[in-house]
């Protein structure tokens, strides 16, 4: 296998080296890590809402927006079931 001719790759190579062999003598510990950071992260997913509305995309002050709402105002809702 031919050596790298660039000194930063050399380097990357050697700190992945070394972060994976540190990786593997404490596998148990990463494991553990990851399980909390898996944790916590469900127990914030929880809290994550979206807002899908058309308003949601535009500011109140935008002249385009302003305009469709007007337009929604005159001609009615363009989402109402008929």
């Amino acid at each position: 296998m031919q050596q790298p001719k660039e000194p930063w790759f050399s380097f990357l190579n050697e700190i992945f080296a070394r972060l994976a062999v540190w990786s593997f003598r404490w596998r148990w510990l990463v494991g553990g890590i990851c399980l909390l950071v898996l944790a916590g992260s469900a127990y914030l997913a929880q809290n994550v809402r979206t807002d899908n509305s058309f308003a949601a995309f535009f500011d109140e002050s935008d002249p385009i927006y302003q305009t469709y709402r007007e337009h929604q105002q005159s001609f009615g809702s363009d989402t109402e079931s008929k």
